[in-house]
Protein backbone atom coordinates (compact mmCIF):
# COMPACT_ATOMS: atom_id res chain seq x y z
CA UNK A 1 0.00 0.00 0.00
CA UNK A 2 1.21 3.49 -0.89
CA UNK A 3 2.94 4.97 2.66
CA UNK A 4 1.50 8.47 2.06
CA UNK A 5 -2.01 6.83 2.28
CA UNK A 6 -1.26 4.75 5.19
CA UNK A 7 0.23 7.82 6.80
CA UNK A 8 -3.11 9.74 6.10
CA UNK A 9 -5.45 7.01 6.95
CA UNK A 10 -3.77 6.25 10.22
CA UNK A 11 -3.62 9.64 11.33
CA UNK A 12 -7.45 9.65 12.30
CA UNK A 13 -7.56 13.12 10.58
CA UNK A 14 -10.03 12.05 8.74
CA UNK A 15 -12.09 9.53 10.36
CA UNK A 16 -11.43 10.51 14.51
CA UNK A 17 -15.33 9.92 15.65
CA UNK A 18 -16.91 9.46 12.34
CA UNK A 19 -17.30 5.27 12.55
CA UNK A 20 -16.31 2.58 14.44
CA UNK A 21 -15.30 0.83 10.77
CA UNK A 22 -14.73 2.66 7.49
CA UNK A 23 -14.30 0.51 4.12
CA UNK A 24 -12.55 2.49 1.29
CA UNK A 25 -13.71 0.69 -2.35
CA UNK A 26 -11.30 0.86 -5.34
CA UNK A 27 -13.61 1.51 -8.02
CA UNK A 28 -12.19 -0.04 -10.67
CA UNK A 29 -10.28 -3.25 -8.87
CA UNK A 30 -12.85 -3.93 -6.23
CA UNK A 31 -10.91 -4.09 -3.66
CA UNK A 32 -11.51 -2.83 0.23
CA UNK A 33 -9.03 -0.88 2.94
CA UNK A 34 -10.70 -1.13 6.23
CA UNK A 35 -10.07 1.27 8.93
CA UNK A 36 -10.88 0.28 12.25
CA UNK A 37 -9.00 0.29 15.46
CA UNK A 38 -6.53 2.37 14.22
CA UNK A 39 -5.27 -0.18 11.36
CA UNK A 40 -5.71 0.00 8.09
CA UNK A 41 -6.35 -3.08 6.37
CA UNK A 42 -6.47 -4.08 2.71
CA UNK A 43 -9.00 -7.27 2.31
CA UNK A 44 -8.03 -9.97 0.22
CA UNK A 45 -11.22 -10.57 -1.58
CA UNK A 46 -13.57 -8.07 -3.66
CA UNK A 47 -15.53 -5.47 -1.96
CA UNK A 48 -19.21 -7.35 -3.53
CA UNK A 49 -18.06 -10.47 -0.83
CA UNK A 50 -19.09 -8.59 1.65
CA UNK A 51 -23.05 -8.55 0.39
CA UNK A 52 -22.07 -12.69 -0.84
CA UNK A 53 -22.04 -12.37 -4.05
CA UNK A 54 -19.74 -13.22 -7.07
CA UNK A 55 -20.47 -9.94 -9.29
CA UNK A 56 -20.23 -6.62 -9.14
CA UNK A 57 -23.37 -5.02 -8.13
CA UNK A 58 -25.77 -3.27 -10.03
CA UNK A 59 -25.75 0.34 -8.30
CA UNK A 60 -22.17 0.13 -7.25
CA UNK A 61 -22.09 3.15 -5.15
CA UNK A 62 -17.90 3.08 -5.43
CA UNK A 63 -18.36 3.51 -9.70
CA UNK A 64 -21.03 6.10 -9.22
CA UNK A 65 -18.33 8.35 -6.84
CA UNK A 66 -15.60 7.31 -9.54
CA UNK A 67 -17.80 8.18 -12.72
CA UNK A 68 -19.42 11.54 -10.92
CA UNK A 69 -16.09 12.33 -9.66
CA UNK A 70 -17.52 13.14 -6.07
CA UNK A 71 -18.23 11.52 -2.49
CA UNK A 72 -21.29 8.94 -1.57
CA UNK A 73 -21.48 7.13 1.29
CA UNK A 74 -23.70 3.92 2.02
CA UNK A 75 -25.06 3.15 5.81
Amino acid sequence: MDNHLNTYLTSRVLFDKLSDMTRIVDPLKKRVLEYKNNDVIMNKGHCFNMWEKNTVCNNCISMRAYNDNTTYVKI
